[in-house]
């Protein structure tokens, strides 16, 4: 039995304008005509952050930022609002690490953009829950651009205080495992009480 295989030679040309001024000669998806090349496969923003770029700075030929520092702009930002409740939110949490992390990768967006602007608006115990919060998170989940972290003692803010972090119990305990620590310890222990018994 043989299976009917489609027929590439059906789909129509993309016809997408290329850089040379011509136009694409490739075969277009069967949804909207395009290639893969020029959005046959685009599925859009999939991250809050492309998301946010792609509905504020695509519409308008001046991103609105560049006015910021003229007419002060963030005030009336819904970020600003997110981030107060989100810091309001983290406050109710500071024994709960979980419930930390939790929040900080939902808001994490509004919380690094708006942190200066809550510094000014509502001060520095407001500003010093967020970035400790911020810390907190990136430390657990290993981030790169604070990966060194792990090879240090954890200094952390005495709010959301805890004797190491996620990534460096991790590491503790392949290195741990990698060195067989304990496992030689029991056989040093064996030894000796081998000795004792003759």
């Amino acid at each position: 039995m043989t299976t009917k295989r489609f027929n590439l030679d059906t789909l129509p040309l993309c016809g997408a304008k290329t850089r040379s001024g011509g136009t694409c000669k490739r075969r277009g998806s069967k949804t909207n005509g395009r290639c893969k090349l020029h959005g046959g496969k685009s599925t859009g923003a999939k991250t809050a952050q492309g998301k946010r770029a792609s509905s504020l700075n695509a519409r308008q030929s001046i991103p609105d930022w560049f006015w910021a520092p003229f007419k002060m702009q963030w005030l009336d930002n819904p970020l600003l609002d997110e981030a107060t409740s989100c810091c309001h939110k983290l406050m109710r949490h500071q024994q709960n690490p979980a419930a930390i992390n939790e929040l900080v990768a939902k808001h994490q967006i509004a919380l690094e953009v708006m942190k200066y602007a809550i510094l000014q608006v509502h001060g520095t115990a407001m500003f010093i829950t967020i970035q400790g919060a911020l810390d907190h998170y990136y430390q657990d989940i290993n981030s790169t651009h604070i990966e060194f972290h792990v090879y240090y003692p954890l200094i952390s803010s005495p709010m959301y205080y805890r004797p190491e972090s996620k990534a460096q119990t991790a590491y503790a305990d392949k290195w741990l495992h990698k060195k067989d620590f304990i496992g030689r310890e029991m056989r040093k222990l064996e030894k000796r009480l081998e000795r004792i018994q003759k």
